[in-house]
């Protein structure tokens, strides 16, 4: 057999190999693509609005994080609390994790809405910062183990004095979607 004999028999087995070769390398990457989840979007900023002289809980939006193993203590007790002291309570849930002491989660320790959420809570409980997490102003409230109702402030503070009567609250129409 010939040089020319031999590439003629095994020239279209050989393209062959490479084309499903190439189609498996495509197929996996594609594959790959679709299964990548997508990230999530970052919360939308607040929005600064002229709301008076005065902060006060009708202007906050919080989410209240079940960590502890009492079922409905989120959203039995402590939505109970808040909403009728007149927070926007935004989200009620179960926290990813078992909590073993509450904590607080905002932009910043003098943030309005975080102070007036503190003032409910007792004394020395942690606050965490997070400026691009919390850059839409909400307040998250994780319910650890040593978490306890009877432990709220029956007299916590109502309202933060704005020097200029702006704050910045959250665009919920975004967050909602609407």
């Amino acid at each position: 057999m010939s040089g020319r004999q031999v590439w003629l028999a095994v020239k279209t087995p050989l393209t062959l190999l490479v084309l499903l070769a190439f189609v498996a390398l495509v197929g996996n990457w594609a594959y790959k693509e679709a299964s990548t989840p997508i990230p999530k979007r970052p919360p939308d900023p607040c929005v600064v609005t002229s709301i008076g002289p005065k902060f006060t809980a009708a202007n906050s939006y919080i989410r209240i994080y079940n960590g502890t193993s009492i079922s409905g203590l989120a959203k039995n007790q402590v939505k109970l609390v808040f909403g009728n002291a007149g927070f926007h309570v935004f989200k009620v849930g179960n926290s990813d994790a078992p909590i073993a002491k509450t904590y607080v989660a905002g932009v910043d320790a003098k943030s309005p809405e975080v102070v007036l959420v503190m003032s409910y809570l007792p004394a020395g409980t942690p606050f965490v910062a997070d400026a691009v997490k919390y850059q839409d102003h909400m307040v998250d409230i994780y319910l650890g183990a040593d978490f306890k109702t009877a432990n709220i402030n029956p007299k916590p503070t109502t309202e933060i004095a704005l020097p200029d009567g702006k704050a910045c609250v959250p665009n919920v129409k975004a967050l909602t979607g609407s």
